[in-house]
């Protein structure tokens, strides 16, 4: 999943890698600044579970809530927003980005 600067991903989008995002843009500024660093074409969606559970959940999971894949969809939600584009937007376009990585 995403980390590091923005030096970093620049050479990570240059080798022409995929940049996968979990949960944690949600409460990483961190990770939230390099998704907005990140062209569109180059984005995967991605939850990381039972880990890196997204907020308002991550609250929650002192309750025993573990990260599921269907929070891939508050993934997609706080991406569109960081992006200022709709979730259709941000989901066409990655699911398009995962069929070319897989060869799906």
């Amino acid at each position: 999943c995403i980390s590091g600067s923005k030096k970093h991903i620049k050479k990570v989008l240059e080798m022409g890698f995929y940049v996968g995002v979990d949960g944690n843009v949600t409460y990483s500024t961190e990770v939230q600044i390099l998704v907005k660093e990140t062209p569109l074409n180059k984005l995967l969606l991605e939850t990381d579970s039972p880990w890196l559970t997204p907020e308002p959940l991550r609250s929650l999971k002192c309750r025993g809530l573990r990260n599921t894949p269907s929070n891939v969809k508050i993934v997609a939600e706080f991406v569109a927003k960081l992006k200022n584009t709709s979730i259709n937007q941000i989901a066409e376009k990655t699911t398009k980005n995962a069929e070319r990585l897989f060869k799906i």
